[in-house]
């Protein structure tokens, strides 16, 4: 045979098995060279067969996905969703949306619980709760999105956590850890590179000329909010600016004096945490006359469906949420199926979209 004949018939194979369940992304075409020492015209070649019998999708930009379902002779496992304040924390309403829409492809039961209640401290108090309802439910797997903007938060992540151990479900945790950064617990994580999206946004700021750049983020934020940290100030580090604890502000509420009180340090840029901070402090700005881009500019991270209706449009580092769903559910999958392997933390790649809120013009680009 072949090599691409070679290169085909192992990926048809492992494809029809359900190595590749439908949707999911293969190997990069560097990838597969190296896997079957192969060229790239002829992994293209392979591929092309493969997508002209139906099995494969080539997205330009994105890679190629597996366009077929293959039998399941699996069990059809159960699987929950548990993310405090679902319906209110923007990125994980769309994560979640294609983890149910994989699940439906892939024959797997979803629950969703999530505490609606407006308050951190409220969804604290239930989360046991919601908990112990997937106990009785008698699931798999629950993927978990930790507590956040409260001081128990990580009291209760490792209780909730905890839970789930002695009851022999599988956790794949989403975003962020349950215990503080830089410490990593015995949970499955998959995530974006929360350090690599805050160090490109920093260094946009930088390109721009940009000389203090400070971060701003709510009080008991999440472990991924101290990973963005550290990469805002990596990249500040290696342009030889100055960086210390003043440039990191804590901000409970978003009121006109709070932007006043930021501004006094001088700051020319600021990094949010997300893009719901940074939406909220723009609007601060705003109210107390402070003008964006001129005076600071802005960036969060995510990329929400409102950040480019923002006044001004928000600059932004966005998710790749198909791509997270996609392999938290295989993350998911490869825990129930086999318990023995070591704990895993998968981070993925986003892209950095600029806006208004960084460029002093109205040209926008991605």
């Amino acid at each position: 045979m072949k090599k691409y004949d070679i290169i085909y018939t192992t990926l048809e194979r492992e494809i029809k098995t359900g190595k590749y369940m439908f949707g999911f992304r293969l190997p990069s075409d560097l990838e597969l060279g190296k896997r079957f020492s192969a060229s790239r015209p002829t992994i293209a070649r392979a591929l092309g067969e493969l997508e002209s019998v139906g099995l494969v999708e080539r997205k330009v930009g994105s890679g190629t996905f597996v366009n077929f379902h293959a039998p399941t002779t699996r069990k059809r496992y159960k699987l929950g969703l548990l993310v405090p304040g679902l319906g209110e924390t923007e990125i994980f309403d769309q994560i979640c949306g294609q983890l149910s829409h994989l699940a439906q492809t892939e024959n797997f039961k979803l629950l969703w619980y999530g505490s609606m209640d407006s308050g951190p401290e409220e969804r604290a108090a239930k989360l046991e709760q919601l908990a112990n309802s997937y106990i009785e439910e008698k699931i798999d797997g629950v993927f978990f999105a930790p507590l956040e903007l409260t001081s128990v938060k990580d009291t209760i992540n490792q209780k909730i956590s905890n839970i789930f151990r002695k009851n022999n479900i599988a956790v794949v945790l989403m975003d962020r850890d349950i215990l503080p950064f830089p410490q990593r617990s015995q949970c499955d994580l998959v995530s974006i590179d929360h350090f690599r999206a805050a160090f490109i946004v920093t260094r946009h700021f930088i390109e721009l000329g940009r000389k203090n750049i400070h971060f701003l983020s709510r009080p008991f934020s999440a472990p991924s909010v101290e990973m963005r940290i550290a990469g805002c100030r990596e990249a500040v580090r290696i342009a030889g600016l100055p960086f210390g604890d003043d440039h990191i502000h804590i901000l409970d509420s978003f009121h006109t004096e709070d932007a006043q009180k930021v501004n006094q340090s001088q700051p020319d840029a600021i990094l949010c945490a997300n893009d719901s901070t940074a939406a909220k402090f723009i609007q601060a700005l705003n109210k107390a006359k402070i003008d964006v881009p001129e005076q600071i500019m802005v960036a969060g991270i995510d990329d929400l469906p409102y950040s480019k209706y923002l006044s001004p449009t928000l600059t932004t580092y966005r998710q790749p949420q198909q791509e997270l769903a996609r392999i938290a559910l295989k993350t998911m999958v490869d825990r129930i199926e086999n318990e023995e392997l070591p704990p895993r933390t998968i981070q993925l790649t986003g892209k950095l979209i600029v806006r208004q809120s960084s460029l002093l013009g109205t040209s926008e680009k991605s």
